[in-house]
C-alpha cells in the first residue's frame, strides 16, 4: 500500500470521540456528566466529641469473643442504638446457627428490652404501636424502634416455624 492510497480504516476525529459522534446534537455534550451535589454532613461539635471521647474513656473498645453477642443483656438500653441492635443480632446468630431454642431465648430478652410482647402482635406486626417505654420519644425514633419490633417478631415467627418443622420431621 502506497502513502498516496486512502487507508481502509475509518478516520477517528482526535478533537472529539468516538462516541460523540452519534449524540445528539441538540443536546450540550457535557450534560450528563455534571454529577449531583452530594449531601453536605453535618460536622460534630466539640461537645459531642467530648461525649464521645467520655463514652470510650468509660467503656473501651469492644472485645468480641465467639459469645459476646449473648454477654451482658442485663445492661442493654433499649434507648441507646447499639443495644437494641446488638440484641438484634444475637437473635439472627442464633437462627443463622440452626440454634432455635437460643434464637428464642434471644427474642424473649430483646420482647422485654423493647417492652412488647410479641406473641400478641398480629402476623403483619405492621399494626402495633410503638413500645411503651419509648412512646414519648420523636416520631422518627420510635418508627425505628418499630423498625427493629418487626424484624425481631419475624425472626421469632421464623424460628417457631422451623422448630415446628424439626418436630414433624422427627
Amino acid at each position: 500500500m502506497s502513502s498516496k492510497e486512502p487507508s481502509q480504516e475509518p478516520e477517528l476525529h482526535s478533537d472529539s470521540p468516538p462516541h460523540e459522534a452519534h449524540s445528539d446534537p441538540s443536546k450540550p455534550a457535557n450534560a450528563a456528566s455534571h454529577p449531583k451535589k452530594k449531601k453536605q454532613r453535618r460536622p460534630q461539635t466539640e461537645a459531642e466529641y467530648q461525649h464521645q471521647l467520655d463514652l470510650w474513656r468509660t467503656t473501651g473498645p469492644q472485645i468480641n469473643t465467639e459469645t459476646w453477642l449473648y454477654e451482658k443483656l442485663d445492661q442493654l438500653d433499649p434507648e441507646n442504638r447499639a443495644h437494641r441492635v446488638k440484641i438484634l443480632h444475637a437473635c439472627e446468630k442464633a437462627y443463622y446457627e440452626r440454634d432455635w431454642n437460643l434464637c428464642l431465648q434471644m427474642c424473649h430478652v430483646a420482647e422485654s428490652l423493647f417492652g412488647v410482647e410479641l406473641d400478641s402482635m398480629t402476623a403483619d406486626a405492621r399494626d402495633v404501636a410503638a413500645p411503651p417505654a419509648l412512646e414519648n420519644k420523636k416520631t422518627r425514633k420510635s418508627s425505628k424502634v418499630e423498625r427493629h419490633v418487626f424484624e425481631l417478631h419475624a425472626i421469632k415467627l421464623r424460628c417457631l416455624q422451623r422448630i415446628e418443622d424439626d418436630n414433624r420431621s422427627r
